[in-house]
Protein backbone atom coordinates (compact mmCIF):
# COMPACT_ATOMS: atom_id res chain seq x y z
CA UNK A 1 0.00 0.00 0.00
CA UNK A 2 1.19 3.05 -1.37
CA UNK A 3 2.30 6.45 1.73
CA UNK A 4 2.45 9.99 1.11
CA UNK A 5 6.36 10.83 1.88
CA UNK A 6 6.86 14.36 3.57
CA UNK A 7 3.65 14.67 4.88
CA UNK A 8 4.17 16.77 8.58
CA UNK A 9 1.80 18.87 10.83
CA UNK A 10 2.25 22.21 11.11
CA UNK A 11 0.33 23.03 13.85
CA UNK A 12 1.66 26.46 14.70
CA UNK A 13 -0.18 27.83 11.42
CA UNK A 14 -2.50 25.24 10.83
CA UNK A 15 -1.25 23.66 7.62
CA UNK A 16 -0.04 20.53 6.08
CA UNK A 17 3.08 21.00 3.94
CA UNK A 18 3.66 17.49 1.87
CA UNK A 19 5.56 16.79 -0.68
CA UNK A 20 3.95 15.64 -4.13
CA UNK A 21 4.43 11.71 -3.91
CA UNK A 22 5.30 9.58 -7.38
CA UNK A 23 2.22 8.45 -9.36
CA UNK A 24 1.54 5.22 -9.62
CA UNK A 25 -1.55 3.78 -11.16
CA UNK A 26 -4.33 4.21 -10.25
CA UNK A 27 -3.55 7.02 -7.74
CA UNK A 28 -4.25 9.54 -10.01
CA UNK A 29 -7.81 10.08 -9.04
CA UNK A 30 -6.44 9.88 -4.88
CA UNK A 31 -4.01 12.27 -5.40
CA UNK A 32 -6.13 14.52 -7.18
CA UNK A 33 -8.89 14.53 -4.40
CA UNK A 34 -5.84 15.35 -1.81
CA UNK A 35 -4.60 18.23 -3.38
CA UNK A 36 -7.86 19.76 -3.41
CA UNK A 37 -8.71 18.96 0.22
CA UNK A 38 -5.34 19.77 1.34
CA UNK A 39 -6.10 23.16 -0.52
CA UNK A 40 -9.43 24.13 1.47
CA UNK A 41 -7.27 22.84 4.72
CA UNK A 42 -5.08 25.51 4.07
CA UNK A 43 -7.67 27.87 3.86
CA UNK A 44 -9.47 26.21 6.65
CA UNK A 45 -12.32 25.53 5.05
CA UNK A 46 -12.83 22.28 7.18
CA UNK A 47 -16.38 21.43 6.62
CA UNK A 48 -15.45 21.01 2.98
CA UNK A 49 -11.72 19.62 3.18
CA UNK A 50 -12.76 16.49 5.07
CA UNK A 51 -14.77 15.00 2.69
CA UNK A 52 -12.54 15.51 -0.09
CA UNK A 53 -9.27 13.51 2.08
CA UNK A 54 -11.66 11.04 3.33
CA UNK A 55 -12.44 10.30 -0.38
CA UNK A 56 -8.36 10.56 -1.57
CA UNK A 57 -8.05 7.90 1.83
CA UNK A 58 -10.30 5.79 0.64
CA UNK A 59 -8.79 5.22 -2.86
CA UNK A 60 -5.31 5.43 -1.49
CA UNK A 61 -4.93 4.77 1.84
CA UNK A 62 -1.80 6.44 2.15
CA UNK A 63 -0.43 7.53 5.75
CA UNK A 64 0.17 11.20 4.73
CA UNK A 65 -3.48 11.67 4.08
CA UNK A 66 -4.28 10.20 7.08
CA UNK A 67 -2.84 12.26 8.76
CA UNK A 68 -3.94 15.25 7.18
CA UNK A 69 -7.73 13.87 7.87
CA UNK A 70 -7.09 13.44 11.29
CA UNK A 71 -5.90 17.07 11.44
CA UNK A 72 -8.99 17.93 9.52
CA UNK A 73 -11.00 16.29 11.71
CA UNK A 74 -9.50 17.87 14.75
CA UNK A 75 -10.45 21.34 13.61
CA UNK A 76 -13.54 20.53 13.06
CA UNK A 77 -14.60 19.24 16.44
CA UNK A 78 -14.88 15.90 15.60
CA UNK A 79 -11.93 14.69 18.63
CA UNK A 80 -13.05 10.95 19.07
CA UNK A 81 -12.44 10.81 15.61
CA UNK A 82 -9.03 12.55 14.95
CA UNK A 83 -8.12 10.80 18.08
CA UNK A 84 -8.48 7.83 16.71
CA UNK A 85 -6.91 8.28 13.06
CA UNK A 86 -4.00 10.06 15.03
CA UNK A 87 -3.46 6.60 16.77
CA UNK A 88 -3.84 4.60 13.38
CA UNK A 89 -1.44 7.10 11.52
CA UNK A 90 1.51 6.33 14.60
CA UNK A 91 1.05 2.70 14.32
CA UNK A 92 1.19 2.67 10.35
CA UNK A 93 4.09 5.58 10.79
CA UNK A 94 6.26 3.65 13.03
CA UNK A 95 5.62 0.14 10.17
CA UNK A 96 7.15 2.09 7.69
CA UNK A 97 9.91 3.25 10.21
CA UNK A 98 8.45 7.08 9.90
CA UNK A 99 9.53 8.07 13.50
CA UNK A 100 9.12 11.83 12.89
CA UNK A 101 5.70 11.27 11.58
CA UNK A 102 4.97 8.69 14.36
CA UNK A 103 6.11 11.26 17.30
CA UNK A 104 3.60 14.05 15.48
CA UNK A 105 0.71 11.93 15.57
CA UNK A 106 1.52 10.55 18.83
CA UNK A 107 1.59 13.95 20.31
CA UNK A 108 -1.62 15.13 18.75
CA UNK A 109 -3.60 11.89 20.44
CA UNK A 110 -2.38 12.67 23.83
CA UNK A 111 -3.10 16.56 23.77
CA UNK A 112 -6.93 15.22 22.54
CA UNK A 113 -7.47 12.57 25.09
CA UNK A 114 -8.37 14.88 27.81
CA UNK A 115 -10.90 16.17 25.98
CA UNK A 116 -12.90 12.90 24.32
CA UNK A 117 -16.57 12.69 25.18
CA UNK A 118 -17.47 9.56 26.29
CA UNK A 119 -20.68 7.55 26.00
CA UNK A 120 -21.36 3.69 27.90
CA UNK A 121 -24.41 1.57 26.55
CA UNK A 122 -25.52 -0.31 29.68
CA UNK A 123 -26.85 -4.06 28.46
CA UNK A 124 -27.67 -6.54 31.03
CA UNK A 125 -25.54 -9.56 30.00
CA UNK A 126 -29.07 -12.06 29.98
CA UNK A 127 -30.52 -10.08 26.71
CA UNK A 128 -27.27 -11.46 24.87
CA UNK A 129 -28.89 -14.90 24.89
CA UNK A 130 -31.91 -13.80 22.70
CA UNK A 131 -32.26 -14.62 19.08
CA UNK A 132 -30.70 -11.89 16.86
CA UNK A 133 -29.93 -9.69 20.00
CA UNK A 134 -27.93 -6.73 17.94
CA UNK A 135 -27.10 -2.91 19.56
CA UNK A 136 -26.14 -0.24 16.85
CA UNK A 137 -24.99 3.22 17.32
CA UNK A 138 -26.12 5.55 14.42
CA UNK A 139 -26.45 2.62 12.41
CA UNK A 140 -22.51 0.78 12.91
CA UNK A 141 -22.77 -2.17 15.27
CA UNK A 142 -21.85 -2.21 18.76
CA UNK A 143 -19.88 -5.32 19.93
CA UNK A 144 -20.27 -7.21 23.07
CA UNK A 145 -16.70 -6.56 23.88
CA UNK A 146 -17.85 -2.91 23.65
CA UNK A 147 -21.51 -3.25 25.60
CA UNK A 148 -21.04 -1.42 29.36
CA UNK A 149 -17.75 0.29 28.68
CA UNK A 150 -16.98 3.62 28.28
CA UNK A 151 -16.30 4.50 24.41
CA UNK A 152 -14.68 7.98 22.84
CA UNK A 153 -17.55 9.65 20.68
CA UNK A 154 -17.92 12.60 18.62
CA UNK A 155 -19.80 15.75 20.14
CA UNK A 156 -23.80 15.62 18.63
CA UNK A 157 -26.57 13.41 18.33
CA UNK A 158 -26.02 9.65 18.65
CA UNK A 159 -28.79 7.22 18.14
CA UNK A 160 -28.91 3.91 20.23
CA UNK A 161 -31.00 1.14 18.85
CA UNK A 162 -31.98 -2.47 20.29
CA UNK A 163 -33.31 -5.62 18.23
CA UNK A 164 -33.58 -8.97 18.35
CA UNK A 165 -35.92 -11.68 16.77
CA UNK A 166 -39.59 -11.38 17.60
CA UNK A 167 -38.90 -8.29 19.96
CA UNK A 168 -39.94 -4.81 19.34
CA UNK A 169 -37.58 -2.91 18.76
CA UNK A 170 -36.11 -0.50 20.92
CA UNK A 171 -34.14 3.26 20.17
CA UNK A 172 -32.89 6.17 21.89
CA UNK A 173 -31.15 9.36 21.05
CA UNK A 174 -28.40 10.68 23.49
CA UNK A 175 -27.05 14.05 22.81
CA UNK A 176 -23.57 15.16 23.56
CA UNK A 177 -22.89 18.42 24.04
CA UNK A 178 -19.67 19.09 24.90
CA UNK A 179 -16.02 18.16 25.08
CA UNK A 180 -15.00 15.92 27.82
CA UNK A 181 -18.55 14.80 28.33
CA UNK A 182 -19.53 11.51 29.83
CA UNK A 183 -23.18 9.96 29.20
CA UNK A 184 -24.68 6.98 30.07
CA UNK A 185 -27.42 4.78 28.25
CA UNK A 186 -29.45 1.72 29.77
CA UNK A 187 -31.34 -0.69 27.63
CA UNK A 188 -34.35 -2.41 28.91
CA UNK A 189 -35.63 -5.69 28.12
CA UNK A 190 -37.38 -5.77 25.00
CA UNK A 191 -40.96 -6.59 24.55
CA UNK A 192 -43.02 -9.54 22.77
CA UNK A 193 -43.63 -8.12 19.28
CA UNK A 194 -47.04 -7.35 18.91
CA UNK A 195 -46.78 -6.37 23.06
CA UNK A 196 -46.90 -2.92 24.55
CA UNK A 197 -43.27 -1.03 23.03
CA UNK A 198 -41.04 -0.59 26.21
CA UNK A 199 -40.30 2.83 27.76
CA UNK A 200 -37.06 4.07 26.76
CA UNK A 201 -34.84 5.27 29.16
CA UNK A 202 -33.41 8.76 28.88
CA UNK A 203 -29.81 9.45 28.69
CA UNK A 204 -28.43 10.15 31.88
CA UNK A 205 -27.23 13.53 32.63
CA UNK A 206 -23.65 14.61 31.74
CA UNK A 207 -20.83 13.25 34.91
CA UNK A 208 -17.64 14.07 35.41
CA UNK A 209 -15.26 11.87 33.59
CA UNK A 210 -13.71 8.51 34.97
CA UNK A 211 -10.75 7.91 36.02
CA UNK A 212 -10.89 4.37 34.33
CA UNK A 213 -13.60 3.10 31.51
CA UNK A 214 -14.62 0.56 34.04
CA UNK A 215 -16.00 3.31 36.59
CA UNK A 216 -17.58 4.83 33.77
CA UNK A 217 -19.41 1.18 32.90
CA UNK A 218 -20.35 1.26 36.59
CA UNK A 219 -22.04 4.26 37.14
CA UNK A 220 -25.69 4.55 37.39
CA UNK A 221 -28.27 5.70 35.11
CA UNK A 222 -30.00 9.40 36.52
CA UNK A 223 -33.78 9.38 36.09
CA UNK A 224 -35.26 11.70 34.23
CA UNK A 225 -35.67 15.22 35.66
CA UNK A 226 -39.21 16.45 36.42
CA UNK A 227 -38.09 19.23 38.74
CA UNK A 228 -37.72 22.23 36.75
CA UNK A 229 -41.41 23.27 36.31
CA UNK A 230 -41.28 23.19 39.79
CA UNK A 231 -38.01 25.81 40.04
CA UNK A 232 -39.76 28.11 37.32
CA UNK A 233 -42.67 28.14 39.61
CA UNK A 234 -41.04 28.99 43.32
CA UNK A 235 -38.91 31.47 41.65
CA UNK A 236 -42.29 34.26 41.21
CA UNK A 237 -42.70 34.38 45.03
CA UNK A 238 -39.09 35.08 45.63
CA UNK A 239 -39.36 37.73 42.88
CA UNK A 240 -42.33 39.01 44.19
CA UNK A 241 -40.85 40.02 47.88
CA UNK A 242 -38.05 41.18 46.49
CA UNK A 243 -40.04 43.89 44.45
CA UNK A 244 -42.34 44.53 47.10
CA UNK A 245 -39.34 45.05 49.28
CA UNK A 246 -38.17 47.62 47.58
CA UNK A 247 -41.53 49.03 47.22
CA UNK A 248 -41.71 49.53 51.04
CA UNK A 249 -37.79 51.22 51.14
CA UNK A 250 -39.63 53.39 48.33
CA UNK A 251 -42.68 54.47 50.51
CA UNK A 252 -40.25 54.38 53.42
CA UNK A 253 -38.20 56.62 51.78
CA UNK A 254 -41.36 58.86 50.51
CA UNK A 255 -42.55 59.27 54.26
CA UNK A 256 -38.98 60.24 55.41
CA UNK A 257 -39.07 63.53 53.01
CA UNK A 258 -42.36 64.17 53.86
CA UNK A 259 -41.81 64.93 56.94
CA UNK A 260 -38.79 66.66 56.01
CA UNK A 261 -40.84 68.85 53.67
CA UNK A 262 -42.82 69.64 56.48
CA UNK A 263 -40.05 70.51 59.02
CA UNK A 264 -38.43 73.26 56.56
CA UNK A 265 -42.03 74.84 55.86
CA UNK A 266 -42.14 74.70 59.53
CA UNK A 267 -38.87 76.29 59.89
CA UNK A 268 -39.69 79.27 57.14
CA UNK A 269 -42.49 80.44 59.42
CA UNK A 270 -39.91 82.31 61.15
CA UNK A 271 -38.78 84.87 58.79
CA UNK A 272 -41.95 84.71 56.32
CA UNK A 273 -45.30 86.63 56.69
CA UNK A 274 -47.70 85.11 54.51
CA UNK A 275 -45.92 84.76 51.04
CA UNK A 276 -43.33 87.04 51.92
CA UNK A 277 -39.77 85.65 53.00
CA UNK A 278 -36.28 86.57 53.99
CA UNK A 279 -33.25 84.72 52.89
CA UNK A 280 -33.33 82.16 55.40
CA UNK A 281 -37.06 81.33 55.03
CA UNK A 282 -36.90 81.59 51.56
CA UNK A 283 -34.26 79.10 51.51
CA UNK A 284 -36.19 76.87 54.04
CA UNK A 285 -39.57 76.49 51.57
CA UNK A 286 -37.12 75.44 48.86
CA UNK A 287 -35.74 72.81 50.90
CA UNK A 288 -39.29 71.87 51.77
CA UNK A 289 -40.62 71.87 47.65
CA UNK A 290 -37.28 69.90 47.57
CA UNK A 291 -38.20 67.52 49.90
CA UNK A 292 -41.82 67.03 49.14
CA UNK A 293 -41.07 66.46 45.51
CA UNK A 294 -38.57 63.41 46.48
CA UNK A 295 -41.07 62.76 49.05
CA UNK A 296 -44.06 62.28 46.01
CA UNK A 297 -41.41 60.14 43.67
CA UNK A 298 -41.13 57.97 46.68
CA UNK A 299 -44.59 57.20 47.26
CA UNK A 300 -45.35 56.93 43.46
CA UNK A 301 -42.39 54.62 42.95
CA UNK A 302 -42.94 52.76 46.37
CA UNK A 303 -46.69 51.86 45.66
CA UNK A 304 -46.39 50.60 42.41
CA UNK A 305 -43.47 48.10 43.38
CA UNK A 306 -45.50 47.02 46.21
CA UNK A 307 -48.72 46.22 43.42
CA UNK A 308 -46.16 44.63 40.98
CA UNK A 309 -44.24 42.12 44.07
CA UNK A 310 -47.80 41.56 45.17
CA UNK A 311 -48.64 40.36 41.52
CA UNK A 312 -46.18 38.02 41.38
CA UNK A 313 -46.30 36.34 44.47
CA UNK A 314 -49.71 36.04 44.15
CA UNK A 315 -49.62 34.71 40.61
CA UNK A 316 -47.57 31.86 41.80
CA UNK A 317 -49.65 28.79 41.77
CA UNK A 318 -49.42 26.96 45.71
CA UNK A 319 -52.81 26.13 47.06
CA UNK A 320 -51.11 26.14 50.63
CA UNK A 321 -50.63 29.89 50.20
CA UNK A 322 -52.47 32.81 50.05
CA UNK A 323 -51.68 36.47 50.94
CA UNK A 324 -53.46 39.83 50.44
CA UNK A 325 -51.24 42.97 50.59
CA UNK A 326 -52.93 46.23 51.40
CA UNK A 327 -51.06 49.71 51.32
CA UNK A 328 -52.60 53.35 52.22
CA UNK A 329 -51.09 56.57 52.24
CA UNK A 330 -52.73 60.65 53.25
CA UNK A 331 -51.77 63.37 54.73
CA UNK A 332 -50.05 62.22 57.93
CA UNK A 333 -50.58 58.59 57.49
CA UNK A 334 -49.37 55.62 55.35
CA UNK A 335 -49.97 51.92 56.21
CA UNK A 336 -48.66 48.60 54.65
CA UNK A 337 -50.85 45.63 55.28
CA UNK A 338 -50.10 41.56 54.92
CA UNK A 339 -52.26 39.08 55.24
CA UNK A 340 -52.81 35.83 54.68
CA UNK A 341 -51.22 31.77 55.01
CA UNK A 342 -47.62 31.52 53.59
Amino acid sequence: MRTRLGAVVALSLGLFAIDAPAQTAGSAQAEALFQEGKALLDKKQYAQACPKLEASYKADAATGTLLALAFCHEQEGRIATAWAEYLDTAARAKAEKRADREKKARDRAAALAPRLSRLTIQVDPSLSSLPGFRVTRNAAVVEPGAWNTALPVDPGDHTIEVSATARRTWRTQVQVVKEAESRIVSVPALQQEGGDAPIGPVASAPVAPASSTSAAAAAPTAPPSTAAPTHERSALPVVGLVVGGLGVVGVGIGTWFGFKAKSKNDDSSSDCSGNQCGPVGTQARNDALDAAKISTVGFVAGLALIGVGTTLYLIAPNPKRSAEVTATAGPGQMGLGIQGRF
